[in-house]
């Protein structure tokens, strides 16, 4: 997400705790509707008359966020959901060692180049470009 002092920063949160008071009956898709809805805003044309470039900051601008809920399920028990978009990263302490709880989602990663590739609408011209 755009940096702490931009509009859209808590995007993903403030979707999340709309929809979880709307009933946590599956915090798995709740989490899932938050950030796809955060991502429907944030790409939205800009610009004059919607003609500008696609999403908020256009090219030159990224998008990280992580979130991590821990809730109560139907018995009681603790769970912890965690999700992340782009370079945000997840680390759970268990024992005094760091856990990673999410994959960074970054082009450097051939899995994620791969994915990026896969959506492009123009395959002759690569989305992601690697500048030594």
């Amino acid at each position: 997400m755009p940096n702490a002092g931009m509009p859209h920063a808590n995007m993903p949160t403030t979707v999340l705790v709309q929809k979880w008071g709307e009933g946590p009956s599956n915090p798995e898709y709740v989490m899932e509707e938050a950030y796809l809805q955060a991502d429907k805003q944030l790409l939205k044309a800009g610009g004059f008359m919607g003609l500008g470039e696609r999403g908020v900051g256009g090219s030159k601008c990224g998008s990280t966020a992580a979130t991590a809920i821990i809730y109560k399920d139907k018995s009681g028990g603790s769970n912890l959901l965690t999700a992340n978009v782009g370079d945000a990263r997840i680390l759970l302490i268990r024992g005094g060692k760091p856990v990673q709880l999410t994959v960074d989602h970054v082009p450097d990663s051939q899995d994620e180049r791969n994915r990026i590739e896969r959506t492009n609408p123009n395959p002759r011209m690569p989305l992601v470009r690697c500048v030594a």
